[in-house]
């Protein structure tokens, strides 16, 4: 393109010319032409592959995934999937292993339910401490049908509980006894230690009571309940069920006095899991400050309040599981847990 002079015949000016020469070889095309069909091409290139690229179906808001465009919806939600886990943990305190042991170790806040599309089922992860193991923490996982929320299978080196129950582990060291309600609204809350005082660790349970008892003091309201199992009736034939009950009898009245404490402490440095006859067991009382007065009326007429304390241990369900504490007359801890599960009564109080 060249800019030329020429002249305006009527003004006398000069006017710039333009030419607009061919491109060289090119079928006689100039610059312009050839630009605007380039232009051309880019636009329905454009334009094809708008009309070929169709978005596919977006689906938003679907919690557990979709399928061919379709939100997938299980039959129950995490919260159910959860809570159904718990309840089978708690059946494993019915087991007559170590695995008795599990549900009171279970980290319920940590626990988790995850839905499993491929095969329609939640699993539920739950960490929990293994005591046997310098209380290391474990995860172990249960695997749900979706169905009815049943145990499909536990990730346990073990075997599934054996029995079903409407239990359900409700926080770290407590077990929610099913169909009881707590029986305070407010503090100091009842905690019941249940016990044969024959039976392994007996006596330790008790001082973890007193010492419970003195560190939620005003929280809580501590009693002791006294029953005979078989720990006791294997002791009958050797020293006679009277001789063998009189221990029972001397702890449950003692522990109605303020120097309870100190007959534990002295008892225990005599007791050696035989039964002790009943002067011996005064004397004891004696020697702690006892009223003994007091404390044999109590043994005398005490037969129905042991014979009551027995139907509610059956009533909780932990007459054959003992020591254990029944925190607010709802949740049942073992004596090493006992602290947690008081904890989180007192909470929801």
């Amino acid at each position: 393109m060249q800019k030329l002079k020429g002249k305006n015949t009527k003004s006398g000016k000069e006017e710039p010319v333009f030419l607009v020469k061919p491109v060289a070889r090119k079928a006689g095309l100039d610059y312009l032409h050839i630009s605007l069909m380039v232009l051309v091409v880019i636009l329905v290139g454009v334009a094809l592959a708008l009309s070929f690229s169709k978005p596919g179906t977006i689906v938003k808001g679907c919690e557990y995934g979709s399928v061919n465009g379709t939100c997938i919806t299980p039959q129950h939600n995490s919260t159910q999937a959860l809570s159904a886990a718990m309840s089978i943990l708690a059946a494993y305190k019915y087991s007559n292993t170590s695995l008795s042991l599990l549900p009171y170790y279970v980290m319920v806040n940590q626990s988790k339910a995850s839905y499993v599309p491929s095969t329609g089922s939640w699993l539920v992860t739950a960490p929990y401490v293994d005591p046997f193991a310098h209380n290391a923490t474990y995860n172990l996982s249960l695997v749900l049908y979706d169905s009815n929320l049943s145990l499909k299978q536990a990730f346990l080196s073990t075997m599934p509980p054996n029995t079903t129950t409407n239990d359900s582990v409700s926080a770290y060291g407590a077990i929610a006894i099913s169909g009881k309600e707590a029986c305070a609204t407010k503090a100091p809350i009842p905690v019941y230690l249940v016990t044969d005082p024959y039976a392994p660790g007996a006596m330790q349970a008790i001082q973890k009571a007193i010492n419970v008892s003195s560190h939620y003091a005003g929280d809580v309201n501590m009693s002791y309940y006294m029953i005979f199992t078989d720990y006791a009736v294997s002791h009958y034939h050797a020293y006679g069920q009277n001789n063998t009950q009189a221990l029972g009898y001397y702890l449950y009245c003692s522990s109605k006095q303020s120097g309870f404490q100190a007959y534990i402490a002295n008892l225990t440095k005599i007791y050696d899991g035989e039964p002790i006859s009943a002067p011996v067991l005064q004397n004891v009382a004696l020697g702690s400050g006892l009223n003994v007065t007091e404390l044999t009326d109590c043994v005398n007429s005490s037969t129905s309040a042991l014979d009551g304390q027995l139907a509610l241990a059956q009533l909780y369900g932990v007459a054959t599981d003992t020591p254990a504490f029944v925190v607010n007359c709802k949740y049942q801890a073992l004596p090493q847990t006992v602290g947690s599960a008081i904890s989180y009564a007192l909470s929801k109080v």
